[in-house]
């Protein structure tokens, strides 16, 4: 990827150890950018059943260093990942080269993780704010 002259964002597709199952090409941008939904990353690995992806894309400038982009967007692909139980093990900014780095290695957008900022605990289960189990009837709604 690192010889690429226009953006491209991959995502490699893990089975249940950890073992590639798929390696499909997700966005191609231009000389410096690429507009992603974030839903169009877990398609594949969807209809695959992958247990956990990982994310990578070239920075044709040569230069790995992620941009404050990078980093959000990392951040809500790790949290539509843990709401499709699929983890997001790392997303890699590929530069010249052998040059690359991991936002996972340097805790970028991987904040997400942590039950206090996603509300999502145990990595599996889905908090639903203000939602009710109580049943409404006749009898107990006054208004």
């Amino acid at each position: 990827m690192s010889f690429l002259e226009q953006e491209t964002m991959r995502t490699i597709l893990l089975d249940t150890k950890n073992r590639v199952v798929a390696m499909p090409t997700i966005y191609r941008g231009s000389l410096h950018t690429t507009v992603i939904r974030v839903s169009e990353l877990f398609k594949e690995a969807v209809r695959q059943n992958c247990a956990a992806l990982i994310v990578a894309h070239n920075h044709p400038s040569g230069d790995p260093t992620p941009s404050p982009e990078d980093v959000a967007v990392t951040g809500e692909i790790v949290k539509a990942g843990k709401i499709l139980d699929i983890d997001v093990l790392d997303h890699l900014v590929i530069g010249a080269g052998t040059k690359f780095v991991s936002l996972k290695e340097r805790g970028l957008g991987f904040w997400i993780s942590q039950e206090s900022a996603s509300g999502i605990p145990n990595g599996r289960e889905l908090r639903l704010a203000n939602y009710s189990t109580t049943r409404r009837t006749p009898e107990t709604d006054e208004s």
